[in-house]
């Protein structure tokens, strides 16, 4: 399976509502697509349908950690279908669920609930992801692991050209000894008021990082012993990325991820869940434009009115318990097939199926930032499973 290349920038931070009103120009915007092989695959003129999970407003340091838990892994993301479908009928749907006439909507807790290994144990998640692998639709989604997300700018901030061939080969190894003893290493983040370094405690914070790192070494990280080396490097004086920051706020907002898909795809529609938070904060004040020609590609429904967007809720939950199990996965693909029963592995196939179908239409509707260990995990699963 072919990754996708992450093109969008960590530092976009939506739109202040107490300024006024923002223009962006999706041409700038727009200007790393110009240089990817894939670029064309953007072009696609299609409908898309957003629900979000794990939305944490706002991702931040305190003393005892994280104000989330680690795993958090923020999904926005649904259905999709080509000009000119036919809308699904969930009519249909309802009947095979078995859902009571007097609910307004589907909801992902009338289908699954628990881990990902529990959710594919039910019989109700085999009738949904039956239906969507049958029908004309296809399935997109970002997801961002925002615990990996809030740590590799440590690693851009120090790394040379020479180290540059192995940036995601260390971020990913950062990340994997980071949540071992998360505790421990994010009251050193905290100390330092991460991401904003005084330019005073560059060294010190790059001491405690690797003592941190020399005493949690993996077998798993191999590339780890490099970034320990360039952390001894005592002409280091800056931290660019996470320096001249805000105390302690790993993420500002979401805002950023739900800008991505529209000045990405500029020829398709969005249709997002309503979200007042993000509406108000974000979409009130802000305009995109074309050639100086106003954008109006994109619209928030509330979810009761639109069937679509219910169907995106209840993949988008179960996307969000895949890519946790991919966090944890060992890679022992033998071992697992023994763990699962018969109806976990058929679902599971069934999964894989739709994510393979919907990448083989086309691989940027599907969009990662999650460590190296969780991509390879995502190929070796939805490869064997969708065969």
């Amino acid at each position: 399976m072919t990754n996708i290349t992450t093109i969008m920038d960590k530092k976009g931070e939506g739109c202040d509502v107490t300024q006024p009103e923002i223009v962006y120009e999706v041409n700038d915007l727009r200007t790393a697509i110009a240089l990817l092989p894939m670029k064309h695959l953007f072009d696609i003129a299609v409908t898309f349908y957003y629900d979000e999970t794990d939305n944490v407003r706002k991702y931040y340091l305190k003393e005892t950690g994280t104000n989330e838990q680690i795993d958090k892994h923020f999904v926005l993301g649904g259905l999709m279908q080509k000009e000119g479908a036919t809308i699904l009928d969930i009519k249909e749907l309802r009947e095979k669920l078995k859902i009571a006439k007097e609910l307004e909507e589907i909801k992902s807790k009338h289908i699954y609930n628990g881990d990902l290994l529990k959710a594919l144990d039910r019989k109700d998640i085999n009738i949904f992801l039956t239906w969507i692998l049958d029908k004309d639709v296809y399935i997109h989604y970002s997801v961002i692991n925002l615990y990996y997300y809030s740590l590799v700018d440590i690693i851009d901030s120090i790394i040379d050209e020479k180290l540059y061939l192995f940036h995601m080969h260390l971020k990913n190894d950062l990340y994997q000894i980071a949540k071992t003893n998360h505790n421990q290493f994010n009251s050193i983040l905290y100390k330092f008021n991460y991401p904003n370094i005084s330019h005073n405690d560059v060294t010190n914070f790059l001491v405690e990082i690797r003592e941190y790192i020399s005493q949690n070494k993996l077998e798993t990280t191999p590339y780890i012993d490099q970034l320990i080396e360039k952390m001894e490097d005592e002409s280091i004086s800056e931290l660019p990325f996470i320096q001249d920051e805000e105390d302690l706020i790993l993420l500002k907002n979401l805002s950023q991820f739900y800008y991505y898909p529209i000045y990405t795809f500029i020829n398709s529609k969005h249709i997002f869940d309503h979200e007042k938070q993000i509406e108000e904060n974000h979409f009130n004040r802000v305009k995109f434009t074309k050639d100086g020609n106003i954008l109006t590609s994109f619209e928030f429904k509330d979810s009761k009115d639109d069937s679509m967007i219910q169907l995106s809720d209840c993949m988008v939950g179960l996307v969000s318990r895949f890519y946790k199990f991919l966090d944890e996965f060992d890679g022992n693909l033998a071992s697992l097939e023994q763990q699962l029963n018969d109806r976990q592995k058929n679902n599971l196939k069934t999964l894989c199926k739709i994510i393979k179908k919907s990448v083989d239409y086309n691989e940027t509707i599907i969009h990662m930032i999650v460590p190296f260990k969780e991509k390879e995990n995502y190929d070796k699963i939805v490869t064997h499973y969708s065969t």
